[in-house]
């Protein structure tokens, strides 16, 4: 017999989508998966969301991939596509025990 309960650790939960540039269907399906994982982190390829949208959506802080970093990655991103299976497979999800990926493809 156990004399006190064991409690489990939260699973650590990470939520990836592509890029964050207009609040549209994909990112209302993100923002209901970080209202039912509040301690989950938000991974994706660039967000370029304005801080209202990112309230709104209620993401809060990102994690983006080294494509996200590039100057003036907001109005040309869609020519990256080519590059963003390199930049996808940047994002080191290795820590966490769940990984919920959200695309608008």
């Amino acid at each position: 017999m156990i004399d006190s309960p064991r409690r489990l650790a939260e699973p650590r939960i990470a939520l990836v989508h592509e890029w964050l540039v207009h609040p549209a269907g994909s990112e209302a399906i993100l923002a209901e998966l970080k209202s039912l994982f509040p301690n989950a982190d938000v991974h994706c390829l660039l967000d370029r969301l304005t801080p209202d949208a990112r309230s709104a959506l209620g993401v809060g802080r990102t994690v983006q991939s080294p494509l996200g970093a590039l100057p003036g990655i907001g109005r040309w991103y869609p020519l990256a596509l080519p590059f963003m299976p390199w930049a996808i497979e940047r994002l080191d999800v290795s820590a966490y025990d769940l990984v919920i990926s959200v695309s608008h493809a």
